[in-house]
């Protein structure tokens, strides 16, 4: 698939980390939707920081908009 992009994405309540591929058409709120029933955690209410940039990103935007570097790591707060 030419959309994936591989994400490390670090839940900061318990310092689980989790590699996934998300689809980079949609937004962290969508793909999350997916990923929180292969994971069993609950990423309703995720606020995703970027620990590089030192920014909150919006969850509603497509994930292409952000121009992430492979295999990132993203820091959630759930």
């Amino acid at each position: 698939m030419n959309n994936e992009i591989l994400l490390r994405l670090m839940i900061m309540r318990n310092g689980k980390v989790y590699e996934a591929y998300l689809d980079e058409r949609l937004s962290f709120r969508e793909n999350f939707d997916y990923l929180q029933q292969l994971i069993g955690e609950d990423l309703s209410s995720a606020i995703v920081y970027d620990p590089n940039k030192k920014l909150f990103l919006d969850e509603n935007v497509p994930l292409k908009e952000y121009r992430i570097s492979f295999f990132m790591l993203l820091e959630l707060f759930v």
